[in-house]
């Protein structure tokens, strides 16, 4: 890169061009330094990638620098998407990104390891992820962040790190089926309003205003995304069997 050779890197983007130093575990990285993977990210994003995306793929691990430990003889980088995070807004404001930008960057930065436990979330916990305004953005960046973990020589044999990154390939098309299958088939919930809103949970309930209205509030809106209520009159039951099975057992004195 030109912009290594003549030092311009490090100084436009000391926090990239710092994870040249940053090692990463040879069975899933064998591409090398944390540098080399954020080339290799950024190479792998598919044409016609928002430059919220790229920007993300170049910056999401640069947080490895700073939080990088050794635990039982293996490389860990814990809550490095958090100091990647500052690092996004550090540069943002030394090359003037818009709020939008920095904004959407940030978002992907923040979430780039949501996938990791996709499977074991509640389906309304998913839904709510794809209407967010960047979960393309987000879903690409983790396709080219798995295509950007190579193995080395000496682990090809071995085909439980293949085996594990052709499986979580395959999980990024499910996804991405699923995600599109959702936004082409079932449109009204990008602007999915609540059957009962808190004025309304607070008349049925006969109760005052609490963080105890939001905790209802949300429990519907998972059962509306989850299609187990259907209109206004299951979620009035819903939330009269919620308080139901919520309500805490009065204790008795001892006389």
């Amino acid at each position: 890169l030109d912009l290594d050779r003549f030092g311009i890197g490090a100084k436009i983007l000391p926090e990239v061009w710092k994870c040249k130093a940053t090692l990463q575990p040879h069975d899933h990285h064998g591409e090398g330094s944390v540098f080399e993977h954020l080339l290799l990210v950024v190479k792998n994003m598919r044409p016609g990638a928002s430059l919220a995306s790229i920007w993300a793929a170049l910056l999401h691990d640069t947080g490895k620098h700073e939080t990088i430990v050794y635990q039982a003889e293996r490389m860990r980088y814990p809550l490095h998407q958090k100091v990647s995070c500052k690092h996004v807004m550090t540069i943002a404001k030394r090359l003037s990104f818009s709020n939008k930008l920095r904004n959407s960057i940030l978002w992907i930065v923040e979430h780039h390891h949501s996938f990791d436990s996709w499977e074991a979330m509640k389906r309304s916990t998913q839904l709510r992820y794809f209407h967010q305004p960047y979960f393309a953005d987000l879903l690409e960046m983790h396709r080219a962040d798995l295509l950007g973990s190579t193995t080395t020589a000496s682990h090809e044999k071995n085909t439980d790190s293949t085996d594990e990154k052709n499986f979580l390939l395959q999980q990024v098309k499910a996804i991405e089926h699923d995600y599109f299958d959702e936004i082409a088939t079932k449109e009204k919930i990008k602007k999915l309003e609540p059957f009962l809103n808190g004025t309304q949970i607070m008349q049925l309930l006969k109760i005052k205003p609490s963080q105890k209205i939001q905790t209802i509030k949300e429990a519907l809106l998972d059962a509306q995304l989850e299609q187990k209520i259907m209109d206004k009159t299951a979620a009035i039951e819903f939330v009269q069997q919620y308080e139901t099975l919520n309500e805490k057992p009065t204790r008795g004195r001892n006389n």
